[in-house]
């Protein structure tokens, strides 16, 4: 499921990125996306309304880093509550690999929404 939505928010992130497509993000193919990702992201945005430079939404964001606290809290390498209790070493590395994929999602994205703030401000 972590999988899932890393994929899915990252691809939310970059339809927020660009305005054409987030003009166009209730035509298919992108209403899939955005009919998968709501359910996750409008009670965030109504909580606290995430916009850098008036126009792009960082709540896709915000959101998959609580998903990768919270998949790095559960399987992590050094303190992973559930990766302990996999006695299979391929399942471990598997999992390894999907914490590490979502950190390696994140911080392009965190440099794209710096770069627009910085160009805007």
């Amino acid at each position: 499921m972590s999988a899932f939505y890393t994929v899915a928010l990252t691809g939310r992130f970059l339809v927020a990125w660009f305005p054409r497509l987030e003009r166009r993000r209730n035509e298919s193919p992108w209403v899939h996306l955005v009919a998968a990702t709501d359910p996750l992201l409008e009670p965030v945005r109504r909580a606290v309304p995430m916009r850098v430079a008036g126009s792009l939404d960082v709540t896709p964001l915000a959101v998959l880093g609580a998903v990768h606290v919270l998949t790095d809290a559960l399987i992590g390498a050094q303190t992973g509550a559930l990766l302990a209790a996999v006695p299979y070493a391929p399942a471990q590395e598997a999992f390894q690999a999907l914490n590490n994929s979502q950190v390696l999602l994140c911080l392009p994205m965190w440099l794209m929404v710096v770069a627009r703030y910085i160009g805007y401000a």
